[in-house]
């Protein structure tokens, strides 16, 4: 379900058409600054066009040095484009850097994923943290790239 508090800020994708040989797609947003509300659900969405071809996907994001958590949890939910879903709860270890304005990370998710529908594929996220209000997460997404599967 929807929450009515969706964010849709900072969206950044780039389009399959102008994806290269083995092609991707990054799906960013960004957070509000005053933090990531436990209500707050981050919508994505990328545009299927051929069902057999298989896909890994990353967890990405940035975190300001405020961050202060040990590890970033995060509820995912992808649905399908006829409206099924399947929800996933991700927790990964933070490894802090103090003496850099922000962090980057990419946590591997998910190899050999093939959507098996055409058309418009949703990802909504959000925290699974032990607080109403994450302060530090500056931009969350999924980076979802093709493989190879031996075609050249």
């Amino acid at each position: 379900m929807v929450k009515s508090g969706l964010l849709f800020l900072g969206l950044l994708v780039i389009p399959a058409s102008c994806m290269r040989e083995p092609g991707y797609l990054s799906l960013m947003q960004e957070v509000p600054p005053k933090g990531w509300s436990r209500h707050d659900t981050l919508t994505m969405e990328m545009a299927v066009r051929d069902s057999l071809l298989l896909y890994h996907i990353d967890l990405i994001g940035r975190l300001r040095s405020v961050y202060d958590q040990d590890s970033l949890s995060v509820v995912l939910r992808v649905y399908a484009p006829n409206g099924t879903s399947f929800t996933d709860t991700l927790s990964f270890g933070v490894t802090h850097a103090y003496d850099r304005i922000w962090e980057d990370f990419r946590f591997g998710y998910c190899s050999h994923v093939c959507f098996t529908q055409k058309g418009i594929w949703r990802f909504d996220l959000w925290h699974h943290m032990n607080t109403d209000m994450l302060k530090g997460v500056f931009a969350i997404g999924l980076y979802i790239k093709r493989e190879d599967n031996g075609k050249k």
